[in-house]
């Protein structure tokens, strides 16, 4: 669908704001103006009216070689047609195909017949006015005010019923509760920003991803006079390489092959090794933290209504995830299945997707085997090396092929012999862990990831539109990973953990 493209006269026709991911490191930008049609130049997407093409076309001729040479070559910008293409991906994000049409001033001729006389990019808005809606799919309207009033009622006993602060927050233009989730979100999108930096200017990226022109933190200020004195929205953006005309996302319900599997596998051992350089080190390990710190933030009210709707699923998914729920919830089983990550199989944290599946992952057409591109970084946290691997598996694989493929221990082999390949090439040493101790770090992770699966079949449920002709062979192809996975994963913590299964049991027997 085509978006119409509103028109503010208001923003100013020179705005050239540089506002990437890692202050430190801004570059100088150039104004290019005149390369753009004046009437197209204060057109803006939707009601983000700081958004202006102006602003779009300067940041991307300043953040794309390929671009710049296009305009420094006699090329200027007509037209920019803007597509939304959100359908259903990007839960806290706009996303816009922009295509770029364009003229050569001095008509075609031997310096210009090799350029392009369009050029389309993706731009991903992250939009806070998209979370109130992201949290009604996980939690039903009904539900999340009950989560909202409990919120407010809470911070009024905290203020001891201070009748000017209570005002506060009645009087707020954001229920307190949505503004505590924005923060969490806001933090995602800057993840992603870091991460894109991080990988920035590599000669042989260890993984696909598409190419970044520009990226742009959320801003914190609220305030109406600091927009118009800065002239620039606290909304974050990101301008990226287009990848749709040539990749596609393998559907949910056909889930990945088993080339697939190994395609992408192969390509987390490449970025692990290239992480594990003293230097990429240092950076993760600055800017990005646990999941666990990173949802930390999140109220126990919307934890406690998270569980609450879990429990009216199906029995066979309800029951294990009791068990299960109650372990790994628990702060200390957390640290426990890090230090024996460490301390007992020598595997340390490393920088992980964090949301590993099908919507993230972008095949290229002519080849439905070969990885185009990893996509959506949002969720970067340092954590448990397989917990990409394990979230693939139980997400995007049937069941059966899934636990075919993990008797065959193909996946851990394929990991650990690129990861090693990888490192010699990069001069550091094999890691010290075998088959056996992976497998082990890779069952752990199978406990952590489960839970992820149950907590995602009510999301889904609401997130997908009912007038979507595939919505009931989709909800039951997630139900069913999800049973799978659980169960699973309860077998898997008896051989595993027994010792917390056996303190919960004591526990609940106490309790009794």
């Amino acid at each position: 669908m085509t978006n119409n493209i509103q028109i503010n006269n208001s923003i100013p026709s020179n705005l050239i704001i540089s506002n990437n991911c890692c202050e430190e490191e801004n570059k100088n930008n150039f104004n290019f103006d005149k390369f753009i049609n004046p009437k197209l130049k204060l057109k803006y997407i939707l009601e983000y009216n700081w958004i202006t093409f102006g602003y779009i076309i300067n940041e991307l001729a300043n953040g794309s070689i390929e671009f710049r040479k296009i305009l420094e070559n006699g090329g200027f910008v007509e037209k920019i047609e803007a597509k939304d293409i959100n359908d259903g991906k990007g839960f806290t994000s706009r996303l816009f195909r922009l295509i770029i049409n364009i003229k050569y001033t001095n008509g075609i001729n031997n310096k210009t017949k090799n350029f392009p006389n369009k050029f389309s990019l993706i731009l991903k808005i992250f939009a806070d006015e998209r979370i109130e809606i992201l949290l009604e799919h996980f939690f039903g309207k009904e539900r999340l005010e009950k989560v909202m009033l409990k919120f407010t009622e809470k911070l009024a006993i905290e203020n001891n019923n201070n009748e000017e602060i209570n005002m506060e927050i009645k009087d707020a233009k954001v229920n307190p509760a949505i503004k505590e989730s924005m923060a969490i979100f806001k933090r995602m999108h800057q993840n992603e920003c870091v991460f894109y930096k991080i990988m920035d200017n590599i000669e042989n990226p260890p993984l696909p991803i598409p190419k970044i022109y520009f990226t742009k933190n959320c801003r914190e200020e609220e305030n109406e006079e600091d927009d118009k004195i800065n002239k620039i929205g606290p909304q974050g953006v990101i301008l990226m390489e287009d990848l749709t005309e040539n990749t596609h996302i393998t559907p949910l319900t056909k889930g990945l092959n088993e080339i697939q599997i190994m395609e992408v596998i192969k390509y987390l051992a490449h970025l692990h090794a290239y992480l594990s350089l003293p230097k990429i080190k240092e950076k993760w390990q600055k800017n990005f933290v646990t999941i666990e710190e990173m949802w930390g933030q999140s109220s126990e009210e919307f934890s406690s209504a998270m569980i609450e709707q879990i429990m009216e699923l199906d029995e066979d998914i309800v029951e294990p995830f009791k068990i299960i729920g109650n372990i790994v919830m628990k702060p200390d089983f957390v640290k426990w299945m890090k230090e024996k990550c460490e301390n007992d199989y020598g595997v340390p944290e490393i920088l992980t997707h964090g949301d590993l599946w099908n919507n993230n992952l972008l095949w290229y057409n002519n080849n439905p085997n070969r990885l185009a591109a990893f996509i959506d970084w949002q969720l970067a946290t340092i954590g448990n090396p397989m917990t990409d691997i394990s979230r693939l598996m139980l997400a995007t694989v049937e069941p059966d092929l899934r636990k075919n493929i993990e008797k065959e221990g193909k996946i851990l082999e394929l990991y650990l012999n690129e990861l090693n390949k990888k490192l010699v090439e990069q001069g550091m040493e094999k890691v010290k862990y075998g088959i056996e101790e992976l497998q082990h770090v890779y069952n752990l992770a199978i406990i952590s990831q489960a839970i992820g699966r149950v907590m995602e079949i009510p999301f889904f449920e609401r997130g997908t539109p009912e007038n979507d002709p595939e919505f009931k062979e989709k909800m039951e192809c997630i139900k069913t990973r999800a049973k799978s996975s659980i169960n699973d994963a309860l077998k898997i913590l008896e051989m595993e953990a027994p010792e917390w299964l056996n303190k919960d049991e004591e526990k609940n027997g106490k309790n009794n």
